[in-house]
This record gives structure tokens, C-alpha cells and sequence, in this order.
């Protein structure tokens, strides 16, 4: 089962929403993360994915500018702050 939350976070001095959708995959936490702005999502593409292990977040893509390098640390320390012990549980996708 999936759980859909809401988040917020700060990017280059404005706030910006994402919706971030966790499931277990073979004892492993994934992060589905979609921005809720089209530029934003446009340069986190192929980065959407982030997979928790042992309470930490790996990420397999390279991030290749400054600017996604910051993107990253925004949404990493947002997605960080997230309570799941409220869940809202969804069904999963086909």
C-alpha cells in the first residue's frame, strides 16, 4: 500500500509544493517525489525517485549542475521532515 503526502520547501528564496508518494519495494522505502511546478519538475526529472535505506536517502542519478544540487538538498530536508505516522493510505497503481 501507498501513502501520498504533501510537502513544502524553500528553493532560490520562494516556496515551491510537491507531492511525495512512499511504498515498500523488496524491504525498501521509495520516495516518488512530483513537483508541483512545471519548470522545477522539468530539471528534477529522472531524480524523482529517492530510496531509503536504514533511515538514510540514496539518490542513483549524478546531479551535473548547482542548480539541481540545490533542488536536491531542498526537497532531501523537506522529504526528511515528512511525519508518515499519520498516513493517508492509497490504493497502489497497476
Amino acid at each position: 500500500m501507498a501513502i501520498v503526502k504533501s510537502m513544502e520547501f524553500d528553493y532560490k528564496g520562494k516556496t515551491y509544493f510537491a507531492l511525495v508518494r512512499k511504498r515498500v519495494v523488496n524491504n525498501e522505502e521509495q520516495f516518488h517525489v512530483k513537483i508541483m511546478n512545471s519548470v522545477l519538475e522539468g530539471q528534477w526529472f529522472g531524480h524523482h525517485v529517492v530510496i531509503g535505506k536504514n533511515g538514510i536517502f540514496h539518490l542513483e542519478n549524478e546531479v551535473k549542475t548547482t542548480d539541481l544540487l540545490q533542488l536536491r538538498k531542498a526537497i532531501l530536508s523537506a522529504l526528511a521532515g515528512i511525519d508518515w505516522t499519520t498516513p493517508e493510505p492509497v490504493a497502489d497503481s497497476p
